[in-house]
């Protein structure tokens, strides 16, 4: 990861955080249970990342960690949603990130192993910060919502 990255996870870390304490002092449930959920996973995937890299010298198989971490989110926010503790914007919009985030990091992965292009590093350098950036964001959204709709009406 360079700097930059660093520097970004941990901004989007930090704002899915106070979106998260922001929802807990409005008492809404299902935003909360949302960003806090983006938030547990985004810190997971922040402290877990240097260790999943020295386990991994081959770059082979951090890929496949990522995307079963990814699917786990979905697997939990897919049981949250059912019994309607998930807004379904935030749902939906999780489920269309997070499988374009399974399918940069498989087509990052065959990249890697049987390609080795030395452009794409670059792409996918910008592509999964972008993708990390849109979870937070989407985190803020009920809190904007509300905004509007209080200054609006």
């Amino acid at each position: 990861m360079t700097l930059i990255n660093y520097v970004t996870y941990d901004f989007y870390t930090f704002l899915t955080a106070l979106s998260a304490l922001v929802a807990l002092l409005t008492k809404d449930a299902q935003w909360f249970l949302y960003s806090m959920l983006v938030c547990l996973f985004m810190f997971l995937g922040w402290q877990t990342h240097e260790f999943i890299k020295s386990l991994d010298p081959f770059i082979a198989y951090r890929y496949f960690y990522y995307s079963i971490c990814e699917l786990l989110f979905l697997f939990i926010l897919l049981k949250l949603w059912s019994k309607g503790l998930i807004i379904n914007s935030q749902y939906f919009l999780a489920l269309a990130l997070s499988i374009s985030l399974i399918i940069t990091w498989l087509l990052r992965y065959i990249d890697r192993q049987y390609f080795d292009l030395t452009f794409t590093a670059e792409i996918y350098g910008y592509i999964i910060p972008t993708i990390n950036g849109m979870f937070a964001i989407s985190c803020s959204l009920p809190g904007l919502t509300k905004l509007l709709k209080k200054y609006k009406g």
